[in-house]
């Protein structure tokens, strides 16, 4: 255990300055503007039933000695909801490293809610099985729309953002897809003999220059990935001409060779089959655009 002087403290907007310091010590390839421009979106567009802090910093002899960002927010998706935590952008300084496990264990101890880590670095994800954290993604799928436009039409129907917004009222979580689309991502549907299942995609460009959309939000990526086709065209139709998708071992086989820093893990209740990175590192930090 470790002593009484090593602790965490709660990371609060008045903490901004020292966070971002501390994460261009750690992630010196992100600029501090990127850093900057994700705490302000939290600030304008805050996820609901969030814990109202930023994250948690670690504190060693009284000096930050390491943080973690923290996105908490609610889903109404179920008779009482849950909460869903999204760690991220973990760093601890050289000469705090022996305290990284412990602060990894005090973050990981919450019950009763969904954490995630969805950018974890390789010394983070090889971690995080050992704190009971599973992996709901092991690989991402580069999808050439091109491609995949010329095969069979299929029944499904795509609606563009306004239609499946307007379709979506009366949806749990109609407010969240309401937000995405106002934070700057694509709310689309596929409709399925009259029901409608919700999309979220975040816009980025692909080795900085292929417009490509990544899935974050999807009811079932197996439907998803029957209607590709239909799906393609319609996202060539906005621009785009590649589609990620976060592909679980349940779909697309699972090498031990692949990266760790391509996995994306999860703790506690997590919707099988389904796809939800909803407030989370990606939508703020646009981390990998």
């Amino acid at each position: 255990m470790m002593s009484a002087k090593t602790c965490l403290i709660d990371l609060g907007p008045s903490e901004c300055t020292t966070a971002i310091a501390l994460l261009r010590e750690g992630f010196p390839q992100v600029s501090s503007g990127l850093w900057k421009r994700g705490f302000e979106r939290l600030r304008q567009h805050p996820p609901p039933g969030g814990s109202g802090r930023d994250g948690q910093l670690l504190l060693v002899d009284g000096e930050v000695a390491g943080l973690s960002l923290e996105i908490s927010s609610r889903r109404e998706d179920g008779d009482s909801g849950r909460q869903v935590v999204n760690l991220s952008s973990w760093y601890v300084r050289p000469q705090a490293r022996a305290r990284a496990l412990w602060m990894l264990s005090a973050l990981s101890r919450r019950q009763d809610v969904t954490i995630t880590d969805l950018s974890a670095t390789t010394g983070v994800a090889r971690m995080l099985p050992a704190l009971g954290y599973r992996t709901i993604s092991h690989q991402i799928l580069c999808l050439p729309l091109l491609l995949l436009a010329r095969g069979a039409r299929g029944s499904a129907r795509v609606l563009d953002a306004d239609t499946a917004l307007q379709a979506s009222v009366g949806h749990p979580l109609h407010a969240a897809f309401t937000d995405h689309r106002a934070l700057g991502c694509l709310v689309n549907g596929i409709e399925l003999s009259g029901r409608l299942m919700p999309l979220v995609w975040r816009p980025k460009r692909r080795m900085g220059v292929l417009r490509t959309v990544e899935l974050i939000y999807a009811e079932s990526l197996e439907e998803v990935l029957v209607n590709l086709p239909v799906l393609a065209r319609a996202l060539l139709s906005q621009g785009y001409l590649i589609a990620e998708v976060g592909a679980p071992e349940t779909t697309v086989v699972d090498f031990s060779c692949l990266p760790y820093f391509r996995r994306r893990f999860a703790k506690g209740p997590y919707p099988a089959g389904a796809i939800d990175y909803l407030y989370s590192e990606f939508v703020y930090f646009g981390f990998g655009r």
